[in-house]
């Protein structure tokens, strides 16, 4: 087999001339620790997620509060003086 050396402008490497050094590294005197910090308005922004997806989950109809209106609507307690006055201001102060 012949020996082909120089072709393309590559040279090979002469692996008799080539040295390996070992370099060691400093002791390590502090151990290596990992810090985060969660900005203000992203742990805000992750709580509003949270609240979102809880609220997503939850169904849109809360049957137990419509069966406590019909009981109190059936019961007569919505017919009072002080229940009225309360709705009109309620509705008063929304327009």
């Amino acid at each position: 087999m012949s020996d082909v050396r120089g072709v393309g402008g590559v040279q090979p490497t002469d692996t008799a001339s080539t040295k390996i050094r070992r370099v060691q590294l400093p002791a390590q005197t502090e151990p290596i620790t990992d810090k985060v910090e969660i900005a203000a308005h992203a742990a805000r922004a992750s709580e509003v997620a949270r609240v979102a997806d809880l609220a997503k989950a939850s169904p849109d109809i809360r049957t137990d509060v419509v069966e406590r209106a019909k009981q109190r609507l059936e019961s007569g307690e919505y017919l009072s003086d002080a229940v009225t006055r309360s709705v009109a201001e309620k509705i008063a102060e929304s327009l």
